[in-house]
This record gives C-alpha cells, structure tokens and sequence, in this order.
C-alpha cells in the first residue's frame, strides 16, 4: 500500500491552481469593468501576494479601493488600475 504525503498534494494542488489562474485571469480582466475582484486575483494581476493587497487596504495614506461586504473584500479593477497608476513613480 503506497502511503500519501498530504503536504506534498496540497502543495502539488496549490501549484495547479495557481497555474490555471494566471492562465485564466487575461479572460477574467476582460470581464473585471463589470465584476468585482478577489484580492487574490487583484494581486496575480498586480504581481504581488494577497497579503499585499490586503495590507494595502489597512493602510491610512492611499488605500487600495476595495468593497467590504461583510469582512469579504473586494475589489473592482478600473478603480484599482486607477489606484495604480496614481501611486506609480514619475507621476
């Protein structure tokens, strides 16, 4: 009987579906004018981790836009597109 190392699955599974997002999420920002947005999503899109958008949200200068619906965040991208280019360097 082969025994399962559950880390080395969840890893494999996490690394899948991270695949499969950055494959998708080209498709899911045509939609994201009328969507609203993970943070998760809002950060593969970004380059930067979820917890990044997430502090970004607490932060008191210049917040990332979000909607909190009910502890769930969330966030629409012409807002954060704008966010972005406002805070960029050389303004």
């Amino acid at each position: 009987m082969t025994q399962v190392n559950v880390q080395e699955v969840y890893a494999n599974m996490e690394r899948i579906m991270t695949d499969v997002i950055r494959k998708e999420l080209p498709k899911a920002m045509l939609r994201a004018a009328s969507e609203y947005l993970t943070a998760e999503e809002v950060g593969l899109y970004l380059k930067v981790s979820r917890d990044w958008v997430y502090k970004r949200i607490h932060v008191q200068r210049n917040p990332i836009p979000h909607y909190d619906m009910d502890g769930t965040y969330r966030f629409r991208w012409p807002e954060v597109e704008e966010w972005a280019k406002k805070g960029r360097l050389g303004k």
